[in-house]
């Protein structure tokens, strides 16, 4: 689960280490992993926008 504190930023609290579906902000929304490799924590963010409710 992921905490976006600030969409335009991408700034986040981590609660946990796994893939999550958020919504980013009204009609954004956005895949966002992470990946503990070798000590070094990297997280990917992909933005989808205009998703049909």
């Amino acid at each position: 689960m992921f905490t976006l504190s600030d969409p335009s930023t991408m700034q986040m609290d981590i609660i946990a280490s796994e893939a999550e579906f958020v919504e980013m902000s009204p009609g954004m929304y956005g895949l966002v992993s992470l990946d503990l490799n070798h000590f070094l924590l990297t997280y990917s963010i992909t933005s989808i926008s205009n998703v049909p409710m």
